[in-house]
């Protein structure tokens, strides 16, 4: 970075008092010494490690308390005072200063950051540097260059105005450095070896207070995430659209649960005379009245506590529908019922989300195209048309029926006969071979199961004259003529 003119150094006298400060008796005492010296923080290296058994020793205590200065913490004490001279000047960037800043992804991961690809952690540290610099950012007359050892990141800003990442933790970061002038370059990792060095070994912070952690923290929830059936019904996200207090406001604008949650708290039933409310018996029949006054039904599952499901009024089922479909990435009609139905009721819902999904342009356009061609083997297929067949007698309603198939066309001729017998089955394989393939043609083969009538035209000599040969299917198959 460019330095700049503009230096902030140390209070010369303030440095000088707390130099000469002896050991303080009470806690009071010393907690007022802290919090002197951390105004010192920025220009004294290694600030927080001085500090950091003085701080543990005034945790949690009363300020009239009295302190006990062991050695260890009279030496601590006493570094604290030294290291006061080795406090440096820091500068500040001037607008007028060309801005560098060089990023290098460094976090001990949780168990579910575990699948987290590496171009999703450098993207969560350059919006996590961008965050912490935007001050200087937005004052800077220069677009400010961002560094980074992470080509998929530096090629996704690149196509920020193009297109969108496909992961939610990219589009953070993406979403983050648009709003300020810079630019993303890429930098080789040997070009960087302090920062490429520490990422390849990060510290464990056991601090639970520490507001790095908290702002990684932070941005990590505040991420987009996408959501899947499979999240909800885990337990890992929550169905969006089940605030309660937003149910309670839209029941009440539907005429017939109103007139459901006065009979249900005045405990009335509608006269049996009345014919045009089916559905607030329907409701009365399934719904009560929760806690906190929103219509629910009660469902319950075994080994499991019972689950209130909200009741949605006609006029906003098919609106809600659409939304949670859309937000599900377009679930099929069984996963969007298993959703939807642990944590909704509505009258005639699964004919409602089976219109949705149907109704889907995305949805109708990629469902898979059914397959036109019957595969009949995992053999390689006839060279020729007229060259294979599978033969088979079939009964019905006590009638014999000879079915001869086309291997490659599938064209199908069958004839009545009155027995199984050799000489019946010879003259009528003829009649429907001849029928279906020329005389002049290649050889045709007709497969057949091993019955009696057919093992005895093997090497029937007629039918070699005709370019017909008989092929018994194999013993163990169950399907012998396939």
């Amino acid at each position: 970075m460019d330095l700049a003119i503009r230096t902030i150094k140390a209070n010369p006298h303030r440095i000088s008092t707390l130099s000469v400060c002896p050991q303080p008796d009470k806690v009071c005492g010393l907690r007022s010494f802290i919090g002197a010296y951390k105004v010192l923080a920025r220009v004294i290296p290694d600030c927080a490690s001085l500090l950091g058994k003085l701080d543990d020793m005034v945790a949690g205590r009363e300020s009239k308390e009295t302190i006990k200065w062991s050695d260890e913490l009279t030496d601590i004490f006493s570094q604290a005072q030294k290291a006061l001279s080795t406090n440096r000047s820091i500068f500040l960037p001037k607008p007028n200063d060309q801005l560098w800043i060089v990023t290098d992804g460094s976090c001990k991961l949780r168990k579910r950051q575990l699948t987290w690809l590496p171009c999703e952690i450098e993207a969560l540290s350059i919006a996590s540097a961008i965050k912490h610099f935007s001050p200087y950012i937005i004052q800077s007359k220069h677009n400010t260059c961002i560094l980074t050892d992470s080509k998929p990141c530096v090629q996704a800003f690149e196509k920020l105005c193009r297109i969108f990442s496909a992961s939610p933790r990219v589009s953070t970061f993406l979403s983050t450095a648009c709003r300020y002038q810079l630019t993303v370059r890429h930098v080789a990792g040997a070009a960087i070896l302090p920062s490429d060095f520490a990422s390849r070994n990060a510290p464990d912070c056991e601090d639970s207070a520490c507001q790095i952690c908290a702002f990684v923290q932070f941005t990590e929830n505040s991420v987009v995430r996408h959501i899947s059936t499979k999240d909800i019904l885990e337990g890992i996200q929550k169905l969006p659209f089940t605030s309660r207090n937003a149910w309670i406001s839209i029941q009440t604008e539907c005429s017939d649960l109103r007139r459901t949650h006065a009979h249900l708290r005045q405990g009335t039933r509608p006269s049996k005379k009345l014919t045009n409310v089916k559905n607030i018996k329907r409701y009365l029949n399934n719904a009560c009245i929760a806690k906190d006054g929103l219509l629910v039904v009660k469902r319950n599952e075994p080994m499991a506590p019972t689950r209130e499901c909200i009741v949605v009024p006609r006029q906003v089922l098919d609106g809600l529908l659409t939304s949670l479909h859309i937000k599900l990435d377009h679930p099929s009609t069984y996963q969007l019922k298993y959703v939807v139905h642990r944590y909704f009721f509505a009258l005639d819902m699964d004919k409602a989300i089976e219109t949705v999904s149907n109704g889907c342009h995305q949805c109708a356009a990629l469902q898979k195209i059914p397959h036109k061609l019957n595969v009949q083997s995992t053999g390689d297929p006839p060279e020729t048309i007229g060259s294979a067949f599978a033969a088979d007698v079939m009964k019905r309603e006590r009638q014999l029926i000879l079915v001869v198939c086309e291997y490659v066309t599938s064209y199908t001729a069958a004839r009545l006969i009155t027995d199984e017998r050799q000489e019946t089955l010879r003259e009528s394989l003829l009649c429907l071979c001849v029928e279906l393939c020329p005389l002049d043609g290649p050889f045709a083969v007709v497969r057949t199961d091993p019955a009696p009538g057919f093992q005895a035209l093997v090497n029937d000599e007629l039918l070699r004259r005709h370019r017909i040969t008989i092929e018994v299917g194999r013993f163990k198959n169950k399907n012998k003529t396939l």
